[in-house]
């Protein structure tokens, strides 16, 4: 059972995860904070509206670092597409 203590935990660690500039530790953070506020508001413990505003807009955070990851991800996986296409051109050529 989650306690306001471990969303506030939760709350830190997804943070920091945001902060150091790791995606992978944000989005584990991140999923626990969900399980941690819905455990709470499942049990009908009033979840404090700062906390809740906080979870929401360290949440908006971890979707923008996802969407650069991927864009990121997509634009790599582009280059190595055309560097292999004109590998290909240059050994048929």
């Amino acid at each position: 059972m989650a306690t306001p203590q471990d969303l506030e935990a939760a709350l830190a660690a997804t943070a920091a995860a945001l902060e150091a500039g790791d995606p992978l530790a944000a989005e584990q953070a991140s999923d626990q904070l969900a399980a941690i506020c819905a455990d709470l508001g499942g049990r009908g413990t009033r979840l404090p509206a700062e906390g809740l505003a906080r979870a929401a807009a360290l949440q908006a955070r971890c979707e923008a670092a996802a969407a650069r990851q991927l864009e990121r991800l997509g634009g790599e996986l582009d280059l190595a597409a055309r560097s292999r296409r004109a590998g290909q051109a240059y050994r048929q050529g």
